[in-house]
């Protein structure tokens, strides 16, 4: 299993824990789907890293260097920037919505 995904579930856990107990001390009934959107960001905020750090550590180039056919959906270098704004808009929407779930509970 890999490390960053291990580390993502732990966090994601933790994140839950954290939401619950706010919830209990503002003596306000934790939802199930914010619960459920806390983990689901905790994990994708550690997949953001990852996809960004697939860009700068090699692997992509090693992806893009494969031979291809040229058809519209294969990978060129070009297309890191591509990856690095998703990466950049997948932990974007992530630290959003466990902040809204958070805030939630908070007011």
């Amino acid at each position: 299993m890999n490390l960053l995904l291990l580390a993502g579930l732990v966090i994601a856990l933790l994140a839950v824990i954290v939401y619950v107990s706010v919830a209990a001390q503002k003596n306000k009934r934790p939802e199930l789907v914010d619960g459920i959107v806390v983990f689901v960001g905790a994990v994708s905020v550690l997949g953001a890293i990852r996809l960004i750090g697939f860009v700068f550590t090699g692997q992509f180039a090693q992806v893009t260097s494969a031979p291809h056919n040229g058809s519209l959906w294969s990978l060129s270098s070009e297309d890191a920037v591509f990856v690095v704004i998703g990466g950049i808009a997948l932990a974007w929407v992530s630290v959003q919505t466990i902040w809204e779930s958070f805030t939630k509970v908070i007011k």
